[in-house]
C-alpha cells in the first residue's frame, strides 16, 4: 500500500545519539520515533544510511535539525558540527535521487530542559529520562519548528 500522508522528520544531532520524531503533515499528529545511537562519534555512514531509510520509509517530505545556539543566538563549535551532518545528510539524500526533500534548522535552544521537565512533569523515572531524552528533545524541536511556521504563515496554535 502506498503511503501519501507528507511528514516532517525532527532531528536533535549529538555526538552519542540522535533523537527522531515525526510530524504527519495532513493528520497534525507528532510522534516520537526513536534515537539512532551512534558507535563512533566521526563516523556516520551507517547513521546516515539509516536516516535515509526512514526518510523512505515514512514519506518524509522535509527535514528539521536543532542547531545549538549560544543564548545570545550566535554559533558555537557544535552549530560547526550541525552543519557539516546537514551537508552529509543533504549529499546522502542527493546520491539517493532524493532531491526534493527539504532540510531546515531551528534553534534548539533549551531543548533538552524542556524534554526533560516534561518527562518529569509526566512521572518518568531516571533511567527513562536518560534513555528517551533525545527522542523528546526531537520532539521538542519539531513542534517548536510547527508553530513557528504556522506563526509565521499567520496561524497560531
Amino acid at each position: 500500500m502506498l503511503k501519501t500522508n507528507k511528514k516532517i522528520l525532527g532531528l536533535d544531532y549529538g555526538d552519542k545519539s540522535i533523537g527522531l520524531s515525526l510530524y504527519d503533515i495532513e493528520t497534525d499528529f507528532f510522534s516520537p520515533y526513536k534515537t539512532i545511537y551512534r558507535e563512533r562519534k566521526n563516523i556516520l555512514r551507517k547513521t546516515l544510511r539509516e536516516i535515509i531509510n526512514i526518510i523512505i520509509q515514512n514519506n518524509v517530505s522535509e527535514v528539521v535539525i536543532g542547531i545549538p545556539l549560544n543564548e545570545d543566538g550566535t554559533e558555537n563549535e557544535r552549530c560547526k558540527l550541525t552543519r557539516e551532518f546537514k551537508d552529509l545528510l543533504y549529499k546522502r539524500l542527493i546520491d539517493c535521487e532524493l532531491n526534493d526533500i527539504k532540510i531546515d534548522f531551528i534553534n534548539e535552544y533549551n531543548s533538552t530542559y524542556e524534554a526533560n521537565n516534561y518527562m518529569k512533569e509526566y512521572g518518568f523515572n531516571n533511567e527513562d529520562i536518560k534513555k528517551n531524552i533525545d527522542t523528546i528533545s526531537s520532539l521538542v524541536i519539531l513542534k517548536d519548528y510547527i508553530n513557528m511556521r504556522e506563526k509565521d504563515n499567520g496561524k497560531q496554535k
